[in-house]
């Protein structure tokens, strides 16, 4: 996906004329925005990932903004990017390590501190910490309707019940939950093994196409 976006972009020319998601917009709704292409992908499970296409006059909050709603927001928790050995976190919280640097906040422009070919990664949660990694493309010019515009994202898993072993997971117990390594290995039921498991209702939470699935409180 990754080489038919960067391929097709270039071809385009104006970057694309890609507005995902939208069919027809009106000329005037549309304007030319320098962007950058940023690839997304959970660090540690990367069968999560999308493509996005990025204003460079964006803040850092804005981006923060975009992958919390999409991808992360449960309950409100803090979140931090790292970037060429600086981290950027949101609103003005000090560090949590009172000897290391203080971090700066998210309110600086993308065109600051991104480039073509520079990683960087991102946190939501300090403490059922979910971790991306992102790294940006290429740059371009992309005609956008407004903010920012997901190119790509991937289908969701095919996850199967831990119980009976066969039917896709709906659902999955945030109190069964047990990993080897990062690979989940029990916790995800199918919703007739879900209606007979054992543990209390309130701790099944939807099987839903994000790396924050069975994490803390998230639904989607």
């Amino acid at each position: 996906m990754g080489k038919h976006l960067n391929t097709c972009r270039k071809s385009r020319g104006a970057a694309g004329s890609i507005v995902a998601g939208v069919a027809e917009v009106p000329a005037k709704a549309v304007v030319k925005v320098q962007t950058f292409y940023v690839k997304v992908q959970d660090r540690d499970d990367p069968r999560y990932w999308m493509h996005l296409d990025v204003p460079k006059s964006l803040r850092l909050r804005d981006l923060d903004t975009y992958l919390r709603e999409i991808w992360l927001e449960c309950c409100g928790h803090l979140s931090a990017f790292s970037i060429s050995g600086v981290r950027y976190e949101v609103g003005d919280v000090p560090s949590f390590d009172p000897f290391g640097p203080r971090p700066r906040n998210m309110h600086v422009k993308l065109y600051k501190v991104l480039r073509p070919g520079r990683t960087f990664s991102y946190e939501y949660d300090f403490g059922s910490t979910t971790t991306l990694a992102l790294r940006v493309v290429s740059g371009g010019e992309s005609e956008l309707r407004f903010g920012i515009h997901l190119l790509a994202r991937n289908d969701p898993p095919e996850l199967v019940c831990h119980s009976c072993g066969s039917e896709p997971a709906s659902v999955i117990c945030a109190d069964c939950i047990s990993y080897e390594g990062y690979e989940l290995v029990r916790g995800y039921l199918c919703i007739d093994c879900g209606g007979r498991h054992g543990c209390d209702q309130w701790m099944l939470l939807p099987v839903v196409n994000s790396p924050r699935t069975g994490m803390c409180g998230y639904v989607g």
